[in-house]
């Protein structure tokens, strides 16, 4: 049989993933020069400057200037667009938010799903989360190194690794952008109800039942609304929410890990630890190393 025939060809395939970075910017900050890096997922040529680009917001929402105009981009959102045309950014809120940049180079490349927010699904939101710790692995010239996913992994098992969840990211933005979900009316105005809800339960463990209850609206629907609008549980979005949270506080730096656990409702540091892992694919003793090394985005001139 040929083998062709059931293996069937990629829809998209990623040739380069140059690098991430994080950046933190407040007022409106110009795009710093983007080094020359190495490749991550394919030894290639390409130039940085003409990849797409990949971006999210964390904190606050994030206002994108490009050459075809502004853009607002969301959090738990993915934009793409042309590195090339990315011209500035700044928060669209009163505190600084940290926006993530991953070049890549993609055959095809995603022209149909450019310039658009698109909502993350849970899936897509730990695909992302898992590109810095390989993409960073494979940069490195020893496989025993540290920040390895797993230590029996080569630069290059990693790098590959780091390609096929970016490609599988992109096909599940492709299908978003041709079918996106879609809720009934009614539904829609439950949402933000239900989102204050969440936000402001943060410091508790909550249960299905419970949101129900509070919120007199019934299972099949509640299930049905967050399936329809996040592609997840509402659980499991909460559950985000309270990751979310605990990534503010350690950028922030004021509390412990112990107390943050404490003040999002956790029953246990290690417990609070493990599912903190989970959702980021890091501990927060990396993450907290990984958030101080965050380089801030400078306006254009002198300082």
């Amino acid at each position: 049989m040929n083998k062709s025939s059931i293996i069937p060809r990629p829809l998209f395939r990623v040739d380069a993933i140059f690098f991430t970075r994080r950046f933190e910017c407040g007022a409106k900050f110009s795009f710093p020069a983007l080094p020359n890096a190495p490749c991550a997922a394919a030894d290639t040529d390409n130039d940085p400057l003409q990849a797409c680009a990949l971006l999210t917001a964390d904190g606050s929402d994030i206002l994108l200037n490009t050459v075809h105009g502004s853009f607002r981009l969301s959090q738990n959102c993915a934009f793409l667009c042309p590195v090339s045309e990315l011209k500035t950014c700044q928060s669209a809120g009163m505190c600084s938010a940290l926006l993530t940049l991953v070049p890549f180079s993609c055959t095809p490349r995603p022209n149909t799903f450019t310039y658009r927010a698109i909502p993350l699904s849970a899936e897509m939101q730990r695909l992302i989360q898992r590109l810095p710790d390989e993409i960073s692995s494979a940069s490195q010239t020893k496989a025993h190194e540290n920040n390895a996913p797993f230590p029996e992994m080569t630069p290059a098992d990693c790098a590959r690794l780091a390609g096929l969840h970016l490609e599988e990211l992109l096909i599940r933005l492709s299908l978003w952008v041709k079918s996106p979900p879609q809720a009934a009316n009614n539904d829609l105005q439950e949402l933000p109800q239900l989102l204050h809800y969440l936000e402001t339960h943060l410091d508790t463990s909550l249960s299905i039942e419970k949101i129900c209850r509070d919120n007199l609206i019934g299972r099949s629907q509640l299930t049905k609304l967050f399936h329809s609008a996040y592609g997840c549980g509402v659980i499991s979005f909460f559950s985000h929410l309270k990751i979310q949270a605990a990534q503010k506080m350690i950028r922030a730096g004021r509390l412990n890990f112990s107390q943050i656990a404490d003040a999002l409702g956790y029953t246990s540091v290690q417990y609070f630890s493990r599912r903190f892992r989970q959702s980021t694919g890091m501990t927060p003793s990396q993450y907290a190393r990984s958030a101080r090394k965050v380089p801030a985005m400078h306006p254009p001139g002198p300082h």
